[in-house]
């Protein structure tokens, strides 16, 4: 019985020797144990067509992916539309109200391109003096009259007209509303040029009226109270 007993645990420490022996000669990918650089596939991404994913507006940039086999994925902007243009009509002012300049915005994001300014109410025209610049004595045909017409607004004037009558002819006119330039910076004086022509009447001639016009379309007539002599030309 003990002979038995002992050849049994002999055989069960050979066994257990061998067992040891063969798992220090495996490795986990089934390889030799000197192999020390196991070979790995390395994955290649191989992306598809671009397709958007985000619209682009005129305030917001879109975007656009890609997406490879293996489900990796790439994004990338897409650039913003250009605004779409609106002009805002400039709005004249009136006596009662103000106005507006010309402006733009965009008619998709509603973004004010160029901003609408206002313009005052508008001011009456007020014509305070007209004064004639001439040389000594008589005139003749190619002399040259300035007329100075002090003015009170708020605008810039854009036409004066002024008008003068034979006193020898009255249905003889003459009228000069060219040249029109600032006078006296500080003032709110134009002045005008006429030029005495061929066709204007000998003898004494007298202002008539005078138009001024700004750059809005407010006018006002000047008259004198009453017919005075301004210039003679020569016979």
């Amino acid at each position: 019985m003990k002979k038995t007993l002992a050849l049994a645990l002999i055989l069960m420490c050979v066994f257990v020797i061998a067992s040891c022996d063969n798992s220090q000669n495996d490795t986990p990918n089934g390889s030799s144990s000197g192999d020390t650089n196991p070979v790995t596939d390395a994955h290649v991404h191989e992306y598809g067509e671009w397709s958007i994913i985000k619209n682009s507006t005129c305030s917001v940039k879109g975007e656009e992916e890609r997406i490879c086999s293996c489900g990796a994925k790439e994004t990338q902007y897409i650039d913003s539309l250009a605004h779409t243009e609106v002009i805002d009509s400039a709005v004249m002012p009136t006596y009662a109200s103000e106005g507006k300049t010309e402006g733009k915005h965009c008619s998709v994001c509603n973004e004010v391109l160029v901003r609408q300014d206002s313009i005052p109410k508008l001011k009456e025209i007020v014509i305070n003096d007209v004064t004639f610049e001439k040389k000594d004595g008589v005139l003749s045909i190619g002399d040259t009259i300035t007329i100075n017409v002090d003015v009170d607004t708020r605008y810039d004037v854009f036409i004066i007209k002024i008008q003068l009558k034979s006193a020898q002819k009255p249905e003889n006119e003459a009228s000069a509303w060219v040249n029109i330039e600032k006078g006296d910076p500080k003032k709110d004086i134009y002045t005008a040029t006429l030029t005495v022509s061929e066709r204007m009447f000998p003898g004494d001639w007298y202002l008539s009226w005078v138009y001024v016009e700004d750059q809005y379309s407010a006018f006002e007539y000047y008259r004198p109270e009453q017919n005075t002599v301004v210039f003679t030309v020569s016979e």
